[in-house]
């Protein structure tokens, strides 16, 4: 998305923040309803877009999304978007 925007792609940049709106107000809704935010969040999109290791836990007392948490996401992201598992499109868009 930073290469488009520093190409002022704008056709193409609004495609991808309709994306992360859905991402953000569909996808991430049932985690966010329980309570994982900030951390959490940032975990489990790292973990189901593949380039982050780490665990899902957070250091109490914040609440943190759970494996069944991280399958439902990728689910929802293989049915909705899809693109976002191949990372292939992350190297596209890198400002380069």
């Amino acid at each position: 998305m930073q290469k488009l925007l520093f190409e002022k792609n704008w056709s193409q940049l609004d495609i991808w923040c309709s994306k992360v709106h859905q991402i953000i107000f569909e996808g991430l809704k049932p985690v966010i309803a329980k309570g994982c935010e900030d951390s959490a969040v940032d975990r489990l999109i790292g973990r189901s877009a593949g380039f982050l290791k780490t665990s899902l836990r957070c250091r109490k007392p914040y609440p943190f999304c759970t494996q069944e948490d991280l399958e439902n996401f990728r689910n929802w992201l293989r049915n909705n978007l899809p693109e976002f598992l191949n990372l292939e499109w992350k190297n596209e868009n890198k400002a380069g």
